[in-house]
């Protein structure tokens, strides 16, 4: 079976049409216990790393599935039945399987869901849509002049393409590229390494703007305040703040910092007040 790139998703929901569900022959061909199995069966591809694939990982090229007792705890299929059932699933075009056998001799279900992404929803389209909207009317609200007008106008084309970059970040990616290396080994705190991967994508931009990245973040080691270990960003907050552009802000005092201070400033206006 053919395998994409792991994929991570904030979105852990699936579609089902209601009329389908209701009157659509999987409802008089398959029993109750059946039509809960394929729900789980959703449900697993949903979660899963690899879009629209219940499995449990890759064996070299291969899919490493799982026993039917995990594929059915709770929808009434028994473990005798499993492959009956998807085979039924297999003759209406809803899923391709393939199996294998695990080290104590049980046998592992891989399974793809069919035309995955009509279970999928609309939601980059509807929020496209929904960003647009409020774009227009503020801008035909009457109370902008012609100047706030057009900066509206690129507004939305800036929204739609942060949108597109930030739908190409959806794609399935989970590898670091050449310019996160170089990022990832400039940075003085590695944690969360996986995080920060994701936090890079989500940028869009960040492989192109690599160099501007890499001057801001030697600004911030050098500074004041990360000179303590406990003041230094994970590289996830780092990227997603976007704190190579800004600037460092001084360390903050300790109280007993501040009680110096403040009696060395005493002590030295009661010299300038005796002379």
């Amino acid at each position: 079976m053919e395998m994409s790139q792991p994929f991570f998703s904030s979105r852990k929901w699936i579609k089902v049409w209601i009329n389908e569900w209701r009157e659509g022959t999987l409802r008089w061909q398959a029993t109750d216990s059946q039509r809960a199995f394929w729900i789980d069966l959703l449900t697993l591809a949903g979660r899963s790393r690899y879009p629209g694939i219940v499995c449990a990982g890759m064996d070299s090229d291969k899919t490493v599935g799982y026993p039917a007792a995990f594929l059915a705890p709770n929808s009434g299929i028994t473990a005798e039945s499993v492959q009956a059932t998807l085979d039924l699933f297999v003759s209406k075009n809803m899923v391709s399987y393939s199996t294998s056998k695990s080290a104590q001799g049980d046998t592992l279900y891989a399974v793809t869901i069919t035309n995955w992404k009509k279970y999928q929803s609309d939601y980059d389209a509807n929020r496209m849509y929904q960003r647009n909207y409020r774009a227009r009317k503020k801008a035909s609200s009457g109370s902008t002049d012609r100047l706030t007008s057009q900066l509206d106008a690129r507004k939305t084309l800036d929204l739609e393409v942060d949108l597109e970059k930030e739908k190409e970040t959806h794609k399935e990616r989970d590898f670091a590229t050449p310019a996160f290396e170089r990022f990832w080994q400039a940075y003085p705190m590695k944690l969360d390494r996986p995080e920060a991967i994701r936090a890079w994508h989500h940028i869009g931009f960040a492989d192109k703007s690599i160099e501007l990245i890499l001057a801001g973040l030697e600004i911030w080691k050098a500074s004041e305040r990360w000179q303590e270990e406990r003041y230094i960003l994970s590289p996830t907050k780092f990227l997603r703040n976007r704190r190579w552009e800004a600037t460092p802000p001084r360390k903050a005092e300790t109280k007993h910092e501040q009680g110096r201070r403040k009696t060395k400033e005493a002590i030295e206006r009661i010299k300038r007040q005796n002379h």
